[in-house]
């Protein structure tokens, strides 16, 4: 598989499983999917402030299905790559007594090394993130 295909892969795995993570441990392990070093320490930071704050308030998040479009290689060689990724997300999220469907169409340049274990994900620079329409809420509003 050439990297750029792995590394869209290995993101869209680590994508689907941190969603379902409840806890910090099983975020990481998500997440060292795709990503390696201080880019990893960096997603693990900020969906753990998601988790909490999903705690917190008690909501929840559903991640249906992460598609990634288009995955290209911007240079590199056999060891380090920067590749551009286009991916969109489709899923939910419930509070307040109701679900709104959410989708989000994303891109990044990243920077991925090969490690012992394939690709990693070293740097992520997001540089086009748009939520999409999407429906009205599924649920009414608890009374």
């Amino acid at each position: 598989m050439d990297p750029a295909a792995d590394v869209a892969a290995r993101h869209a795995r680590a994508l689907q499983a941190a969603a379902q993570a409840t806890e910090p441990g099983a975020l990481h392990a998500a997440l060292a999917r795709a990503y390696t070093g201080d880019a990893l320490t960096e997603q693990v930071r900020a969906r753990s402030a998601l988790l909490r704050g999903r705690r917190a308030t008690g909501a929840t998040v559903r991640l249906d299905r992460v598609e990634h479009e288009r995955a290209r290689w911007l240079g590199g060689d056999a060891q380090r790559a920067r590749i551009e990724l286009h991916w969109r997300l489709a899923g939910a999220v419930t509070h307040a007594g109701h679900t709104h469907p959410r989708h989000l169409r994303a891109a990044a340049t990243v920077a991925a090394t090969l490690t012992p274990d394939g690709w990693r994900i070293t740097d992520e620079r997001p540089f086009d993130v748009v939520a999409l329409p999407a429906a009205a809420p599924t649920s009414p509003p608890a009374p």
